[in-house]
């Protein structure tokens, strides 16, 4: 199929899956997952400890932490996804290079379960999680394992943009509200900018299929 057609059906599918009752659910745990160790690796890389690791039934997550850049580690849980989306994207067009991915983020959750998870609900949904990905390892179908890549990327980052939507609630609740309470920037102003980044890199994901697209192995 043609790279921008292909592209244009994992959207359309993307969008429709994410209103659907419990189809959606384990791609919204995958992205709440990359969302909460988003924040989980800003914690670390500026000098903070992650104290616990927490996933919802209906998607929500939660990372406790102690230390570290606050401003940094509010922000990077809606931008580190959508990031975490194209970067799932753009290895689609190499088997290797997802396969290697996938690899790596079966290691890395791995790690997350044995270090920072401390209750039965999360533990249930990260092996979930795990044993996914362990699944679509275990297809060697060069095509099948980078299509499920692809469209995997592109759901993560239409939850990365959809989501920051839900702060507009006037709830003053969320990493918006941490961020106006830091920064004394208004919540919009962080939900704009999340949602500009979201669109710009589904715009480069759009860019790819032309780019990309004549080279895949």
């Amino acid at each position: 199929m043609n790279p921008r057609l292909l592209f244009i059906a994992y959207c359309f599918v993307a969008f429709i899956i994410s209103y659907v009752p419990m189809i959606n659910i384990p791609f919204n745990w995958l992205e709440t997952v990359f969302h909460e160790l988003s924040h989980a690796l800003i914690t670390v890389l500026t000098g903070g400890q992650v104290i616990s690791f927490k996933l919802e039934l209906n998607g929500a997550g939660l990372v406790q932490s102690r230390g570290g850049v606050s401003t940094l580690i509010a922000f990077s849980g809606y931008f580190g996804a959508a990031c975490w989306g194209f970067i799932l994207y753009q290895a689609g067009y190499s088997y290797r290079i997802v396969k290697s991915l996938i690899m790596f983020l079966v290691a890395g959750l791995i790690l997350v379960t044995i270090f920072w998870i401390r209750d039965v609900l999360t533990l249930f949904i990260m092996l979930i999680i795990i044993g996914g990905l362990w699944l679509m390892l275990r297809n060697h179908q060069t095509k099948w394992l980078r299509n499920i890549g692809q469209f995997t990327g592109v759901f993560v980052l239409f939850n990365a943009i959809k989501s920051p939507l839900y702060l507009l609630d006037g709830q003053q609740r969320g990493d918006g509200s941490l961020l106006a309470r830091l920064t004394f920037i208004p919540e919009f102003v962080w939900i704009v900018i999340w949602l500009g980044w979201g669109l710009f890199l589904l715009l480069k994901m759009w860019q790819l299929t032309k780019s990309l697209g004549r080279n895949k192995r």
